[in-house]
C-alpha cells in the first residue's frame, strides 16, 4: 500500500483512513494542477470513475446543463458525433451518464469489466478536457438552442434538446415552486438560478458565453475525481495524469458564498393547467427557509426525523391538523440538501390562496402544542431506526451514491468522508432521545419567518407562455438584417447536413470497445433453491447483506372482471396507511421500529407467448433484520387481515393524494403511460398494467374521488372481499433472499408465516376480458409531448428471440436517437421489446410527436439499409448483453428470480436468448424489419401532450380528452 506523501503519476497521497461503515480504505490525492482525487478501495467488482466540476451559474441560461450534453458530442481523440451514444451501443457499462446539479456537474461511468472500464474512463476524460465544442458550433446549436428557419418565408421556431427538456421539466408545478423558492432564499449566490435552464432564458445564451464557461470551469484546478471498486489504481491514475499534463494550477475563484437568512416575504406566482381543467382547490402553498450548512450532518438527519414525525402519514400531527381543518388535500415537509446550505419546505397541496394565513396559523398552533407537551420519543426512535437501516442497506448503483455523498462535503472544502460515515452520528441521535435536543431543533426549525410561495393555477398560462415565446422570437427575427437571416438559414442547413452525415469508418475506429470473444457465453445465474413447507412453495435465494432478510410474500388473487381489478388496484395504497385494531400512529411506530421497509404491491405474471394467460398477486415486501423476522410476520398478518376498511374518513383523503401524485407522474413521465395505453389491447397482462397503473386507473380514480359518497361503499366492499377471502395459505408463495441459512429461516420465519394464515377454497384465478382501446390523445399542460406506437409480437404470429434484444438496442441508440432526438429535438426516445410480446416505440419531451409517429412506422427501412450496407452488428450485441445484466441489489435480484420462476423462464431459456444474440447474423434483421412494417400498419397510438401537438395528430387519434 502507498504511504502518505508518496507520489504516483503526479498524484500525491495526502491522507488515508479506513471507513468502517464502507469496509474500505479511503485515499485522498492531490495533483500539482490543483486536481483532487478520492479512491474508495472497496472489493466490489463494479468499478466507478467520475469527474465532477464545481459549476456555479450566474443566470438562468442553463449553460452548464447544455455543456453537460455537449461535451459528450465528440472530442479530439474520439472525433465522432456522439461518443456517448457509441458507448451506449458497444460497451458493457453498468452506468453511463452525466448530471447537472445546482452547483456541480458530474460525469460518472462504471463497468464490471476491467478493459471496458478503462475504455469508458478514457473517452470521458477526453470529452471533458478536449471536447469538440471549440471547433464545431453545431453541437451547441443541437444540444442548446437555435433558430429553426430554412427560408425567408418560413415562420421560425426555437429548437434544441435542452430547451425541450426544460420545457417539459418546468411544466411541473413542484419544479416551478422549487425554482422560485430557491430564487427567493438565495439572492446572494448561484442557487437563485435555474441550473438546468429556464426555457425563456436558454435562448439568451450565446455560443461565446458557452465556450467561456467551459474554459473557466472545466479545468483541473476545479476537478474532483472519484474512483471506487477493485481496480488497478496505478493504471487509472496514469490515464488521468495524461489529461492533466500541460495544465497549471489556475487562480480562478470557485468560491460559493454562504447565504444569510432572508426576511419573510409572500410571493404569488402562476402555474399551468390544461384547458378545461377545474382550477378550484388547485392552489399550492409552500413555506421555505435556509436551515443548515453541509457540515451539520447530524442536524440534517434530525430534521428528516422530525419531518417524518410531523407529516409522515395522515395521522402525523401537523399533517392531520391541516387535513382535519380541510385546509388542503395533502401536506408534507421536505429537506433539500446536497448543496452548501440546505433548505426546508412545508407545502400544502391543492388548497386555495385565501387560506394562506389560516394554514400559517395552524402550523404555529401545532408546533406550539408539540413544544409544550413534548415529542413522543418512541415515535422519534422508530423513524431513527428506519433511517439507520436504510443507511446500512444501500442499493445500486452504490458507488455512484457514494460519489454523490462524498461531493456533498468535499465540494465545499469539507471532509470527503463526512457522509460515508454514520455510526457515531446515529449513536448521538439515539442518545439525544433522552434529552430536549429534538424539541430545541423543532423550535429552531419553525421560530424564524418563512418565505411563502403561493402557486395559483391558470388555464391560460400555457398558451400565454407560448405566445410570449413566439413574440420574443419574432421580435428578434424582425430586428435581424436580411443578411443575418440568411446566415441563420445557412447555419440551419449546415446543422442539417452535419446531423445527416455519418461518422467515417476512421472516426468510428477510434472508439475503444470490446469484442464478442470478451463476452461470457453464459448469462449471470441467480441461485434459486425451490423448497416447500406445508404445501407452500418457498423460493430461496442464498445471498444478500449479512443479517438482513429480504422477504416477498405473494398471494394469488381471483379477479373476475375489470371493475374488480380497478378497485383492488388501490388495495396496496391503504395497507399501512389505515388503522388496524390499533390506531395508525401506533402501527407506524411498530413498522418503523421493527422493519427496515414494509410495503405492499399488486403484481402480475404470464407465460411468454400466451397473451391470454394472467395471474395476479398481492405482494407483501419486507426488508428486516434476521433477528426481527418474528416482528415482521406479526405486522404482515396484522396489516393484511386487520386493516380497517370501514374508515371512510381515512380513505377519501388518501384517494385524493394518490390522484394528485398520479396526475403529476403522467405530466412528468407521459411516455410510460402512453406505452401502457397503446399496448393494453393485445394481452391480458398489458391490459392489467393499464387498468392497474395506467391512464385507465387515473380516470377511474378521478371519477371515484369525485363521487365517493355515491360509489365509495361498493369500492370498499371489493377491498374487504379480498381481505376476508383471498389472503390465505393455499394462495401463498414465499420469496426469501438472505445469506442466513434456510434451515434457520424455516423455523424462525417460514413456519410461523405459513401457520399464521388459514386455508380457503380453491383458487379460481383471473377471468379478465381485454378491452380494445381506440387511439387516444390526452391533453396536459406541458410545453412538450409524449407519443407511443405499440403492438404485440404474438398478435403478428411471430416468436420472440434474443435477436429482438439486439434490434431494440439498434433502434433505440442508432435510428431513433438520430431521427427523433438529434434531428427532432426530443429529450428521449426508444423502442422496447420483451418476451411477453411487447413492441413499443416511445418519445419523451418531444416537440413534434406527429413527426415521431411517422418515423416509427418506417423503422423497418432502417434495418434493411443496415443489412444492405453490411453494418457492424457486433457492437449492438455487446451492449444488448450488458443491458441484460445491470447492477442489481440483493432484493432486486431476488425479485427478478421470483418473477422468472412464476413466468416459467428458466436459466436454460436465458442461455438460449444469450446464444441467439451471440450467434446472430445481419440477415436475421430482415425478418424483424418485415415485422416492424406490419406493426406500423396495425399498431395502436397514444399521445400525451399539449393541445397543438394533439391537433397535429388528430388524423390518427380516435379520441382526445383532458387529463383534468
Amino acid at each position: 500500500m502507498m504511504k502518505l506523501g508518496e507520489i504516483l503519476h503526479g498524484f500525491t497521497l495526502k491522507n488515508k483512513r479506513y471507513i468502517e461503515e464502507q469496509k474500505a480504505e479511503l485515499l485522498e490525492f492531490v495533483h500539482p494542477t490543483g486536481a483532487k482525487l478520492i479512491y474508495l478501495a472497496t472489493k466490489d467488482v463494479n468499478k466507478l470513475f467520475s469527474v465532477a466540476f464545481k459549476t456555479l451559474p450566474s443566470d438562468d441560461t442553463g449553460v452548464f446543463h447544455i455543456l453537460e450534453h455537449s461535451v459528450l458530442c465528440g472530442s479530439d481523440n474520439f472525433p465522432v458525433k456522439e461518443p456517448f451514444v457509441e458507448l451506449l451501443k458497444s460497451s458493457m457499462n453498468t452506468f453511463l451518464n452525466a448530471m447537472t446539479f445546482p452547483d456541480k456537474t458530474m460525469y460518472p461511468v462504471s463497468s464490471k469489466n476491467e478493459q471496458d472500464f478503462m475504455n469508458l474512463t478514457k473517452v470521458y476524460l477526453d470529452a471533458v478536457f478536449k471536447p469538440a465544442i471549440y471547433t464545431n458550433k453545431n453541437i451547441f446549436l443541437q444540444e442548446g438552442w437555435h433558430y429553426e428557419m430554412r427560408s425567408l418565408d418560413e415562420e421560425p421556431v426555437y429548437k434544441g434538446v435542452v430547451l425541450n427538456e426544460m420545457k417539459g421539466a418546468t411544466s411541473s408545478v413542484n419544479t416551478r415552486i422549487d425554482n422560485e423558492m430557491m430564487r427567493q432564499l438565495y439572492p446572494d449566490n448561484c442557487y437563485q438560478y435555474v441550473s438546468g435552464g429556464a426555457p425563456e432564458a436558454i435562448t439568451d445564451l450565446t455560443y461565446e458565453e458557452f465556450i467561456a464557461n467551459h474554459k473557466k470551469y472545466y479545468h483541473p484546478s476545479n476537478a474532483y475525481f472519484y474512483l471506487e471498486g477493485d481496480m488497478n489504481i496505478d493504471r487509472v491514475l496514469l490515464e488521468i495524469s495524461t489529461y492533466l499534463s500541460g495544465y497549471e494550477e489556475n487562480n480562478e475563484d470557485y468560491a460559493l458564498p454562504m447565504q444569510d437568512n432572508v426576511e419573510k416575504k409572500d410571493i404569488t406566482m402562476s402555474y399551468p393547467l390544461a384547458q378545461g381543467e377545474d382550477a378550484s382547490e388547485r392552489t399550492q402553498i409552500s413555506f421555505g427557509k435556509v436551515i443548515a450548512s453541509y457540515e451539520e450532518k447530524k442536524k440534517l438527519s434530525a430534521i428528516n426525523i422530525l419531518s417524518d414525525y410531523l407529516t409522515g402519514s395522515n395521522e402525523a400531527p401537523l399533517k392531520k391538523a391541516i387535513l382535519d381543518a380541510h385546509l388542503a388535500q395533502d401536506f408534507y415537509t421536505v429537506l433539500t440538501d446536497g448543496i452548501e446550505q440546505a433548505f426546508f419546505q412545508v407545502q400544502a397541496v391543492n388548497t386555495e390562496a385565501s387560506r394562506l394565513e389560516e394554514i400559517r396559523a395552524t402550523i404555529k398552533m401545532v408546533i406550539d402544542e408539540l413544544l409544550e407537551k413534548g415529542l413522543n420519543k418512541k415515535q422519534l426512535e422508530a423513524s431513527l431506526n428506519q433511517m439507520e437501516f436504510a443507511a446500512r442497506d444501500v442499493g445500486e448503483p452504490k458507488a455512484l451514491m457514494h460519489n454523490i455523498q462524498v461531493l456533498n462535503a468535499w465540494l465545499y472544502d469539507g471532509d470527503p468522508a463526512t457522509y460515508l460515515t454514520y455510526n457515531d452520528m446515529f449513536a448521538s441521535l439515539r442518545k439525544d432521545l433522552d434529552t430536549h435536543y429534538y424539541e430545541d431543533l423543532l423550535k429552531e426549525l419553525f421560530e424564524d419567518q418563512f418565505v411563502s410561495i403561493t402557486a395559483v393555477p391558470s388555464v391560460t398560462l400555457d398558451q400565454e407562455e407560448k405566445q410570449k415565446e413566439k413574440e420574443r422570437l419574432l421580435s428578434r427575427v424582425n430586428e435581424m438584417t436580411e443578411k443575418e437571416k440568411v446566415e441563420h438559414i445557412e447555419e440551419n442547413k449546415a446543422l442539417d447536413e452535419w446531423q445527416k452525415a455519418k461518422d467515417t469508418p476512421e472516426a468510428l475506429a477510434t472508439i475503444p470497445h470490446l469484442s464478442l470473444k470478451d463476452m461470457n457465453p453464459l448469462p449471470e445465474k441467480i441461485p434459486t433453491d425451490v423448497r416447500e413447507y406445508d404445501g407452500v412453495k418457498v423460493l430461496v435465494h442464498p445471498f444478500g447483506n449479512e443479517g438482513i432478510v429480504y422477504l416477498n410474500v405473494y398471494f394469488e388473487l381471483d379477479v373476475k372482471d375489470k371493475e374488480t381489478l380497478s378497485a383492488i388496484s388501490f388495495f396496496p395504497n391503504f395497507l399501512g396507511s389505515l388503522p388496524t385494531k390499533r390506531e395508525l400512529t401506533q402501527l407506524l411506530i411498530d413498522m418503523k421500529g421493527n422493519t427496515g421497509r414494509l410495503s405492499f404491491d399488486l403484481g402480475s405474471t404470464s407465460m411468454p407467448g400466451h397473451t391470454d394467460d394472467l395471474r395476479i398477486f398481492l405482494i407483501a415486501k419486507c426488508n428486516v433484520l434476521s433477528s426481527k423476522v418474528s416482528e415482521a410476520i406479526r405486522l404482515i398478518k396484522e396489516i393484511l387481515c386487520e386493516t380497517d376498511f370501514t374508515r371512510k374518513d381515512f380513505i377519501k383523503p388518501l384517494l385524493l393524494q394518490v390522484q394528485e401524485g398520479f396526475r403529476n407522474d403522467i405530466i412528468n413521465s407521459g411516455h410510460q403511460y402512453a406505452m401502457r395505453r397503446a399496448l393494453s389491447s393485445y394481452s391480458k397482462e398489458a391490459f392489467f398494467n393499464e387498468v392497474m397503473d395506467g391512464l385507465d386507473a387515473y380516470f377511474y380514480l378521478k371519477d371515484l374521488s369525485s363521487s365517493f359518497e355515491e360509489k365509495g361503499d361498493a369500492f370498499i366492499e371489493k377491498l374487504r372481499e379480498v381481505q376476508s377471502q383471498q389472503l390465505t395459505r393455499n394462495r401463498m408463495l414465499i420469496g426469501l433472499t438472505s445469506s442466513t441459512s434456510y434451515d434457520e429461516l424455516e423455523s424462525s420465519l417460514v413456519k410461523p408465516l405459513v401457520d399464521a394464515f388459514d386455508e380457503s377454497s380453491e383458487i379460481e384465478g383471473t377471468h379478465l376480458s381485454v378491452e380494445q382501446s381506440e387511439n387516444v390523445g390526452i391533453e396536459i399542460p406541458n410545453g412538450v409531448s409524449y407519443a407511443s406506437l405499440a403492438y404485440n409480437l404474438y398478435a403478428l404470429h411471430r416468436q420472440y428471440s434474443g435477436v429482438w434484444r439486439v434490434a431494440s438496442t439498434m433502434l433505440s441508440f442508432d435510428h431513433l436517437w438520430n431521427e427523433v432526438r438529434v434531428k427532432g429535438g426530443a429529450y428521449g426516445t426508444g423502442f422496447a421489446s420483451g418476451s411477453l410480446g411487447t413492441l413499443a416505440y416511445y418519445s419523451y419531451r418531444d416537440p413534434d410527436v406527429a413527426r415521431s409517429l411517422s418515423i416509427y412506422r418506417h423503422a423497418g427501412d432502417y434495418l434493411r439499409t443496415f443489412v444492405k450496407e453490411n453494418g457492424d452488428v457486433e457492437q449492438f450485441i455487446i451492449s444488448s448483453i450488458a443491458k441484460c445484466e445491470p447492477l442489481r441489489s440483493a432484493r432486486s435480484q431476488g425479485e427478478l428470480a421470483d418473477g422468472n420462476y412464476l413466468r416459467g423462464i428458466d436459466y436454460e431459456k436465458e442461455c438460449l436468448y444469450r446464444n441467439e444474440m451471440l450467434e446472430m447474423k445481419n440477415d436475421a434483421l430482415l425478418d424483424i424489419a418485415d415485422t416492424l412494417d406490419e406493426m406500423g400498419k396495425m399498431a395502436s397510438v397514444c399521445v400525451i401532450g399539449h393541445k397543438a401537438a394533439l391537433e397535429k395528430c388528430q388524423d390518427v387519434l380516435g379520441q382526445i380528452k383532458t387529463l383534468g
